[in-house]
């Protein structure tokens, strides 16, 4: 909302995590956003539903984005996770990048320290080219 958007839409498994959102987005209402004007211009839709279903939905509706943030938690706190957090990774990818519109933005992390960069960067790589499309890396 501060880099100018006209539309947030916040997606979060947890109710709580996504009442949250409204609240601190309600308690940046006067700030300003770029561009002119403040953050009340833009209109916050809080969604509580698992982020792979909402994807999936949205990817098949054709709905698309100026800017994908994919945030997850932690998919792998112990290294026998570690090959399923891959392939999530990977998934989330390439639903990110087919929700995208042509000169977005898809913004990727990870937060499992049982997955490298390396192998997280390639599972994005993966899931990019499984929906035919490629990543740039802006910054690490």
């Amino acid at each position: 909302a501060r880099g100018g958007a006209s539309q947030v839409t916040s997606v979060d498994i947890s109710a709580p995590a996504t009442e949250a959102a409204m609240r601190n987005f309600g308690l940046n209402q006067d700030l300003p956003a770029k561009g002119g004007g403040t953050v009340a211009q833009c209109r916050h839709i809080p969604v509580a539903e698992d982020a792979f279903k909402f994807m999936r939905d949205a990817a098949e509706s054709g709905e698309m984005f100026d800017v994908v943030i994919v945030d997850p938690p932690s998919m792998a706190n112990k290294a026998s996770l570690r090959e399923v957090a891959l392939r999530r990774y990977t998934e989330l990818a390439s639903l990110a990048v087919q929700l995208v519109k042509p000169g977005g933005k898809v913004v990727l992390a990870s937060c499992s320290s049982r997955v490298s960069a390396e192998q997280f960067f390639a599972a994005c790589q993966s899931g990019a080219r499984q929906a035919g499309k490629s990543l740039k890396d802006i910054e690490e």
